[in-house]
């Protein structure tokens, strides 16, 4: 390849790499993956989409680099490619939500339905963690708990918190996390917790962006070596 057509093919190439982030659907998928690999199956049933829907848009994002698959007996197992990816995907998700109006609406109309005090900063979470002040409830689906989980976090899925609350410590702030900062399972599991009387907060994002900070993960392997 000469110097003159390096240009032409450098914005192909991003064009291409672009394209493959321009499908709601792929988004989604991504999404997905960045809680922790999983299969196609499971995918398209989280998704809400059909199987063969799922694997066409899991190629794309192959092609493009930018999941990964492995196989494991008959089934196909899908992860992102790196860690860059998550990056990235958290870094899109921000810059939209900037520049989109509408987006920002939307948002801000889901943070008012909070009541002020539900949600609790990153920073004020990890501090308080370090305490031994507040205790961390992972309200995501167990399958996501054990790829990637905060550090010392406990696993409720929202559906068996309530029968399982009483096995967290007492008099401890509990912290719930989900998916990200618009995920509503841990608002849920917030106004499930208060009707318990016991005082909860949401973290105001979630284990993406807990990992991009280089917060401390676990998986369930690590849990079980340590």
């Amino acid at each position: 390849m000469n110097r003159k057509t390096l240009p032409t093919h450098l914005y192909e190439e991003v064009a291409r790499m672009g394209r493959a982030f321009g499908s709601p659907e792929r988004l989604r998928l991504l999404d997905l993956l960045a809680q922790g690999e999983r299969s196609v199956e499971v995918l398209a049933a989280t998704a809400g989409m059909g199987v063969r829907t799922a694997s066409h848009h899991l190629q794309q994002l192959k092609v493009a680099r930018l999941v990964a698959c492995r196989k494991e007996g008959r089934f196909a197992i899908y992860s992102l490619a790196d860690e860059s990816v998550g990056d990235f995907w958290a870094a899109l998700r921000r810059f939209a939500q900037n520049r989109s109006a509408e987006l920002q609406a939307s948002v801000a109309a889901m943070e008012g339905q909070r009541p002020p005090d539900s949600v609790i900063s990153r920073a004020r979470a990890k501090e308080a963690q370090d305490r031994r002040t507040a205790t961390f409830v992972d309200v995501r689906p167990v399958e996501e708990f054990r790829t990637a989980h905060i550090v010392g976090a406990h696993s409720m899925p929202l559906s068996e918190l309530t029968d399982r609350v009483h096995a967290l410590p007492k008099a401890h702030l509990v912290v719930a996390y989900c998916r990200g900062a618009h995920c509503l399972l841990a608002d849920q599991a917030v106004a499930k917790l208060r009707e318990l009387d016991i005082e909860a907060q949401r973290l105001e994002e979630g284990i993406l962006e807990w990992r991009n900070a280089s917060l401390p993960i676990a998986t369930e392997s690590s849990d079980a070596s340590s």
